[in-house]
């Protein structure tokens, strides 16, 4: 993809204004996998209402879903932004966990059913 866009260095992608997107597709990829490696056809969604709140991944598990967010870059002073533009989509009931994707190799639980994990280790974050 970095080819067909042009990056031909690290420096190119780290200022590219299409950063968050890639690193999107690259979690995308990571999820799919996972799943795919355990021989599980994935169901994913993407969602956005008509007002542009949007959550990158959707996928159900149940009754209950699984909402991820991919953040290249997570501080933490936007955390209860996320989480309640997270919360004014889906009701509380109906969600088994949020995950926020960094790109940075960390764990945390940082509030009831609210989870921050690197991507690089998909098992850490789409478990149960």
């Amino acid at each position: 993809m970095l080819y067909l866009l042009g990056i031909k260095s690290e420096k190119e992608l780290l200022n590219s204004p299409l950063l968050g997107n890639i690193f999107e597709r690259l979690c995308l990829g990571q999820i799919i996998r996972y799943y795919t490696n355990q021989g599980i056809n994935p169901t994913i969604y993407f969602f956005q209402d008509a007002y542009g709140h949007e959550i990158d991944f959707v996928i159900p598990s149940g009754e209950k879903l699984t909402l991820i967010e991919c953040k290249w870059l997570f501080p933490l002073d936007k955390r209860k932004e996320i989480v309640s533009k997270i919360k004014q989509i889906i009701p509380k009931e109906k969600i088994k966990k949020i995950v926020i994707v960094s790109s940075q190799n960390e764990e945390a639980a940082l509030e009831d059913k609210l989870f921050l994990y690197g991507c690089h280790d998909p098992d850490r974050f789409l478990r149960d």
